[in-house]
């Protein structure tokens, strides 16, 4: 009974359990006292034992629970992520494509007479630089298609005398068949530019040229050489 008392982290408890029966067998045979003590050590040191297996047991439970926490949270973590990628690349499907650029007139200078020459004399020094020009529209037919044109071109806005303008430079411009769509030989225009570089062509009566080349932003049609 002392020893279930005293369990003494179960090892008390076992033994209670032990001297316990074997007093019990004494008892019965040797008709002894003490039979009550005998019974109650016995209890004892059962609930001892019950004891000591819950507090290795409930340590066990609580760390195999918590081992198995951050695996848990791992697997919510990936198919967090996963749900994540998969935002992203649906995200990335339905992006817009890219706005074009804003056409801005201050982007684009009036160039001098010299600066005009120089640009003539080496159009691929200038590529992508901005400018306005203007000129006479000279060739816009099947030859050049719709989305081209040739013209004599200058620094300077000219205003016909009898029928005839000066612009001393043959150029090439290109843009979209929409920009170009009430453009037509003849016509006087300013044009807002883009650079493009040297362009290399054959004539109409055989030889080759080379002569600056441009894209056209925006052209503006102010007058005609036609009567």
């Amino acid at each position: 009974m002392i020893l279930g008392i005293f369990w003494m982290f179960g090892l008390a408890s076992l033994l209670a359990v032990i001297f316990g029966h074997v007093a019990i067998s004494n008892i019965r045979t040797t008709r002894a006292k003490g039979k009550g003590m005998a019974i109650t050590g016995v209890t004892l040191g059962y609930v001892g034992l019950v004891m000591m297996l819950l507090f290795v047991a409930i340590p066990v439970f609580v760390s195999g629970s918590a081992d198995n926490a951050p695996a848990a949270i791992a697997t919510e973590s990936s198919n967090s992520n996963s749900n994540e990628d998969e935002g992203a690349e649906d995200e990335t499907a339905t992006t817009p494509p890219p706005t074009k650029a804003v056409f801005k007139a201050e982007d684009y200078r009036q160039v001098s007479a010299r600066g005009f020459a120089k640009l003539a004399k080496d159009p691929d020094a200038y590529i992508g630089k901005h400018f306005i020009v203007y000129g006479e529209v000279t060739q816009f037919d099947a030859a050049t298609g719709s989305e081209g044109f040739l013209a004599d071109t200058g620094p300077i806005k000219q205003q016909p005398s009898y029928g005839f303008v000066n612009f001393g430079q043959n150029a090439a411009f290109a843009g979209s068949k929409s920009r170009l769509s009430d453009v037509v030989e003849d016509d006087l225009f300013q044009a807002y530019v883009t650079v493009l570089g040297s362009l290399s062509y054959e004539t109409q009566i055989g030889g080759n040229t080379t002569v600056p080349s441009f894209n056209v932003d925006r052209i503006k049609v102010y007058g005609s050489t036609k009567n």
